[in-house]
């Protein structure tokens, strides 16, 4: 008995004009991966997928998929990405349709201290970016959304310091540009304590602030600050 050939999904890629772009890369995530590069929580898989590059008229094909739920994911140099909605392919079955319109997004720009990594991440975007030696940063070819910009800020005058942590929300629009400053002090609450008991010697103590019913944080959220005791 001869298997089925695997499952298929083609498509094709076009500007905003409806014209057909050349040497656009489509991959694929499988559902509930998530990414490296970060787009969406969207990871490569465990397994190898095969990749596409568009051709002369934007359209392209993937054969020999797994059957499984996809997230098709389209990137050129000069358009901002975008994710698709989830594409179901079958083994022997026709190919499913993915169509992927691409624009060239909105900008962030902004100041920060020199060297300090911003990163920007939601809607289905994450990218990182590192403030130059002015300590200006920019994004460019951002898919219109609202992200949730992160920049962590040390004391060059003294290392020891306690980074200041900055989380801003920025939206954007399609061929303008929005600005974020990370050079001012982060607004919020302080709260401070001592742990009981005293933590043993050579022991460091740490305190976690969660929202009732939130998600636990990050190891990289985590941040101890205080003497011991």
């Amino acid at each position: 008995e001869i298997p089925p050939e695997g499952g298929k999904i083609q498509g094709r890629v076009t500007t905003f004009a409806r014209v057909g772009l050349a040497s656009a890369t489509v991959r694929l995530a499988e559902l509930g991966d998530s990414s490296p590069s970060g787009l969406l929580g969207l990871l490569a898989s465990q397994r190898e997928l095969p990749e596409a590059t568009t051709d002369a008229e934007g359209n392209y094909l993937l054969e020999d998929l797994p059957s499984a739920s996809y997230r098709v994911i389209v990137s050129h140099a000069e358009y901002a990405p975008t994710v698709l909605p989830l594409v179901q392919a079958e083994a022997g079955q026709p190919a499913a349709r993915a169509d992927a319109v691409l624009t060239g997004g909105g900008a962030i720009s902004g100041r920060a201290p020199p060297g300090v990594m911003i990163t920007v991440a939601g809607e289905g975007f994450s990218r990182m970016a590192s403030s130059d030696e002015e300590g200006v940063f920019a994004f460019e070819r951002v898919p219109a959304g609202v992200y949730l910009a992160r920049a962590v800020v040390t004391s060059e005058e003294d290392p020891t310091r306690v980074p200041q942590i900055y989380r801003l929300r920025v939206g954007v629009k399609e061929s303008a540009t929005s600005t974020l400053d990370f050079t001012a002090p982060p607004t919020g609450k302080t709260v401070s304590g001592r742990l009981q008991p005293r933590p043993a010697e050579g022991e460091l103590g740490m305190a976690v602030l969660m929202l009732p019913s939130g998600p636990a944080p990050q190891p990289s959220d985590l941040i101890w600050q205080g003497t011991v005791g």
